[in-house]
């Protein structure tokens, strides 16, 4: 499967052992009393490795399962309860009883609740990226914290860059001169001094309104549609390359059609070589790594 976002990390120094530590961190089915649960899961099944590797790159990937249990259930569970037990001691629960029986409502109820299951997908760049296949701030520290405490050594730190990507999308919109080598398409997000958004989709990104935001109203740049050429059109926002879309693929191999593991394979490749050349191509557009000191 094709990473559909990125949210981008750098890795500073050495990464070791990495399918044997996963391997110690394995996801574990959820008990009965368990509201959440997450842990490695084997990412290449040809080999039963938690890791797979291909070209330069080593992926892994993260299970979460999440009980759906609304708080409206519980409340209603804990109210009901509530009333037979006023019924047989004859006086209202306390706050501490009525406590006593959320939990014990929380617990039966999670027993039977529906299960919601998602993996987490993310890969080491041998030219030292982290890469994680999630648009998602939160799923993406989820996927850190996992690393962290499976292996001993972590040595990472966001993609920081010299020059504020903002900063940056704000000039390439109102100037309408892109990167070298990029384009500018048809979405942008715009933010102003007081909070609001203003959001412009399938449309040119560059039109004489959207400059006036800009230039007249002080707007800046958030999020912008970018195309680098003959690789990957992206939205760059907070550090995240979301909505990506592959223009390298060749047409329909011949001969043989590729088993699972070697199309997992050639997706994993493709996905890691667009987005590092994205990544690099922007980060030489704004001025370079910020040096970790900072």
């Amino acid at each position: 499967m094709l990473a559909k976002n990125a949210t981008i990390f750098r890795i500073t120094g050495p990464v070791s052992g990495l399918d044997e530590a996963l391997k110690a961190r394995p996801f574990m089915d959820l008990t009965p009393g368990m509201a959440s649960g997450s842990g490695f899961v084997i990412a290449s099944p040809d080999y039963g490795t938690f890791t797979r590797q291909a070209g330069d790159f080593t992926e892994f990937r993260l299970r979460t399962d999440t009980k759906i249990l609304p708080a409206s259930v519980v409340n209603d569970a804990t109210a009901e309860k509530a009333k037979e037990i006023e019924a047989m001691q004859g006086y209202k629960p306390g706050r501490k009883q009525t406590k006593e029986i959320k939990e014990a409502v929380t617990l039966e109820l999670l027993a039977s609740a529906f299960v919601k299951t998602h993996i987490t997908r993310g890969w080491f760049d041998s030219t030292g990226w982290l890469v994680i296949d999630t648009a998602s701030a939160s799923k993406a520290e989820a996927a850190l914290d996992a690393l962290r405490n499976a292996l001993d050594e972590f040595p990472v730190r966001f993609w920081r860059t010299q020059q504020v990507p903002e900063s940056a999308m704000t000039l390439w919109v109102s100037t309408q001169e892109p990167p070298e080598g990029m384009t500018i398409d048809d979405r942008v997000k715009l933010a102003d001094h007081d909070g609001g958004t203003v959001s412009v989709v399938n449309r040119d990104a560059t039109s004489a309104e959207v400059i006036q935001l800009i230039t007249e109203g002080g707007a800046v740049v958030s999020e912008l549609a970018l195309t680098l050429e003959d690789v990957a059109s992206f939205v760059l926002a907070n550090g995240t390359l979301k909505r990506l879309a592959y223009l390298d693929i060749q047409g329909e191999a011949k001969g043989d059609p590729l088993s699972q593991e070697e199309e997992s394979n050639a997706d994993l490749i493709l996905s890691g070589d667009a987005v590092r050349k994205v990544v690099v191509a922007l980060t030489a557009e704004l001025g370079g790594l910020m040096e970790e000191s900072t």
